[in-house]
């Protein structure tokens, strides 16, 4: 019978990844924010997908553009806009559609400082070769 090694395993190998992307964050970010960011997108309720989905924009519009349909939605759906009647509903809308830009903005500004710290990274280790 042959005995598998644990350290062999797909769960550890996962787990080496995951810690992995964690030091990097730590790196870039410093250890505080990247605990609170596990914290906060570990239960975010609404995916990155869905919020894009429910701003009606595809997922590579640039962040002006996606700005700009933001605000354009918020003025419509703003509760202070609407009949009183329909205050309570326009409310829950405008409140989810500040959730969905707040989930891409920090999705993007996350990914912006991981491929800087990676740049930075690289560029330090070649540095540190040609000594």
């Amino acid at each position: 019978m042959q005995s598998r090694s644990s350290f062999n395993s797909s769960a550890w190998i996962e787990a080496q990844i995951a810690l992995k992307q964690f030091w990097d964050e730590v790196w870039v970010i410093g250890i505080i924010p990247a605990l609170n960011r596990i914290h906060i997108f570990g239960s975010e309720t609404l995916s990155e997908e869905a919020a894009y989905v429910m701003l009606g924009v595809p997922e590579n519009i640039s962040s002006p553009a996606l700005k700009k349909r933001f605000r354009a939605l918020t003025l419509e759906f703003h509760p202070d806009k609407q009949p009183p009647e329909q205050r309570e509903a326009a409310n829950t809308k405008f409140m989810e559609l500040k959730t969905a830009y707040e989930v891409i903005m920090k999705m993007r500004s996350y990914r912006t400082k991981i491929e800087s710290a990676k740049l930075l990274k690289g560029n330090f280790r070649s540095s540190q070769q040609v000594r």
